[in-house]
């Protein structure tokens, strides 16, 4: 998928929950249950979110709820599951 196409899907997943692999810059694969919409935790400022990237609220990080918060993800090292 393309970047645009992975955009359009977080997008229409409507705050649903919805499970992602992400690539991370020391090319270790982590399988991530995510959502959108999330607004605990926050305590105001704002997001700079970089070009080309998403946050994403992450429940569940290789299946630890312990790893749980705020994630910035690069669409081109994003696939969904």
């Amino acid at each position: 998928m393309n970047t645009e196409s992975i955009r359009q899907a977080i997008a229409e997943s409507n705050g649903k929950f919805f499970g992602v692999v992400y690539e991370n810059k020391k090319g270790e694969r982590n399988n991530y249950v995510v959502r959108t919409g999330v607004k605990k935790h926050l305590k105001g400022g704002k997001n700079y979110c970089p070009e080309g990237a998403v946050t994403l609220y992450a429940v569940l990080k290789n299946g630890k709820r312990e790893e749980s918060g705020y994630r910035t993800m690069y669409l081109d090292k994003l696939v969904l599951k």
